[in-house]
């Protein structure tokens, strides 16, 4: 995408009045734009849920749709289907949305709007806002709702708690700025042509990873070797040394490295080229590389001085250790990975020279997915600094 400010469609505004002139605008539209509590320009209503839910779930081609966050799609915003249907009876209790209405998620994943694709109804878990249209665009008002203008003011709002989900008296009083139709309109319109295009990375994105998928299994289903050998044999397991309560996580995965901007340290346990893989929480499994100086979690495992090479190892990882673990896990269990399932893990060893050239072909997919995937970062970025310019 372009820079911003050289956009053909788009102008900078260099001045403002009280603060309510948005930088960005296009040609045709300016002065300032009218901010208004959001009671003012729609009505919220409340999902409704039939009690015990569970007797009211059924599998009866006369039932109807019954719409859960589950049911949200991957990526864009239009509900098209749901897994679970309830009884007519249990409708009555419940409230319906129609084709065309637009859903707001209070708990969970909370504020994020839906458009509806098919008819069904809602629990206390959701929203349905109407009689908008004289006042907002929907694509408009779906836009606005997702950026983090409105999203700020809910956690602002919410601020002092442990926010879990937003009230109607929050939603209502959340200020947003009412440009004219015809303006809003133009800024849907855009943002929309932005967001297929970060979709389409997305898709991009997720066929390389599959076709990475399938490749790992094709090359590992079909390894000749006599040599094979345990985990354990060919490299140094031990773990982590970081209290996970004395130091600020880096990234989600609570790997700690040399990158200072997450914290200040003069000392690190380890400066080797290693792998390393969270050993439980919600990431378990997740294998990293890294070579150099770091420190780590200690529920990480770290394995180092590899006898063979580190990088095949690494991607028969990738391939086989999530199976491992899934064959492991018991029911109404925290996932983690124990000592054993590492070392007795059975690898095997083709020559090195084949292990090499394994390694090297599957890290030039791996270099072609990070390059698309830093493409499709920045463009969320950019839609990001464009929401910020266009809703202020």
């Amino acid at each position: 995408m372009t820079d911003n400010a050289k956009s053909p469609i788009l102008s900078k505004n260099v001045s403002s009045s009280i603060g309510l002139e948005p930088p960005l605008r296009f040609p045709g539209f300016e002065g300032v734009i009218k901010h208004v509590k959001f009671d003012k320009l729609v009505k919220l209503y409340r999902g409704s849920s039939p009690r015990p839910i569970i007797k009211f779930i059924t599998n009866d081609p006369t039932g109807v749709n019954w719409i859960k966050i589950g049911d949200m799609p991957q990526s864009g915003n239009i509900v098209r289907a749901v897994s679970e249907k309830i009884t007519s009876e249990g409708a009555k209790k419940s409230r319906k949305v129609v084709v065309g209405d637009i859903i707001l998620s209070n708990s969970m994943s909370f504020g994020k709007p839906y458009i509806m694709g098919i008819s069904g109804y809602i629990h206390d878990g959701w929203f349905v806002i109407r009689e908008y249209e004289k006042n907002l665009y929907k694509d408009y008002l779906c836009q606005l709702l997702s950026s983090d203008y409105v999203q700020k003011q809910y956690r602002r709002m919410a601020a002092g708690g442990v926010v879990l989900n937003i009230s109607s008296d929050l939603v209502n009083s959340v200020v947003v700025p009412v440009p004219v139709l015809d303006e809003q309109k133009k800024i849907a319109d855009f943002l929309s042509l932005v967001d297929e295009l970060i979709e389409k990375q997305r898709q991009l994105v997720e066929v390389l990873k599959r076709y990475k998928r399938g490749l790992l299994a094709h090359i590992f289903n079909n390894i000749q070797s006599e040599n094979i050998l345990s985990l354990g044999s060919v490299c140094n397991i031990t773990t982590g040394k970081l209290d996970a309560n004395a130091m600020i996580p880096n990234g989600k995965y609570r790997f700690y490295t040399c990158a200072k901007e997450y914290y200040q340290i003069d000392k690190y346990a380890f400066d080797t080229d290693a792998l390393l893989i969270s050993g439980n929480g919600a990431n378990v499994g997740y294998i990293h590389h890294y070579k150099g100086k770091f420190n780590a979690y200690q529920r990480t495992y770290v394995l180092d001085s590899f006898h063979e090479e580190i990088m095949y190892v690494y991607y028969y990882l990738q391939a086989y250790l999530h199976p491992h673990i899934e064959s492991e896990k018991k029911a109404g269990n925290t996932p983690y990975i124990v000592l054993s399932t590492l070392t007795e893990m059975e690898i095997p060893f083709p020559s090195k020279d084949v292990q090499t050239r394994i390694a090297q072909a599957l890290s030039i997919i791996d270099l072609r997915i990070n390059c698309e995937q830093t493409i499709l970062d920045n463009l969320d970025k950019q839609k990001s600094g464009l929401l910020q310019q266009m809703f202020i």
